[in-house]
């Protein structure tokens, strides 16, 4: 694959993942962070705070690759 043609598809996936749009039938990282805030505040979900830590590092992780 090309260097442009990485470059293309990165600047593709980052409009995809940074669209707050609330017309996108995908998930964004606005949306994905703010349903680990709920995740975490939520009782149901008290026992697994260390896999919600896994998914919030994951996301910052993501956010910070394609922020570049």
């Amino acid at each position: 694959m090309t260097q442009e043609n990485i470059s293309n598809y990165r600047d593709y996936i980052a409009n995809k993942i940074f669209n707050d749009s609330e017309k996108v039938p995908w998930t964004t990282i606005s949306k994905a962070k703010a349903e680990l805030v709920k995740a975490s505040n939520d009782s149901r979900f008290a026992d697994m705070k260390d896999e919600v830590e896994i998914i919030k590092k994951y996301i910052d992780d993501l956010e910070k690759d394609f922020s570049s």
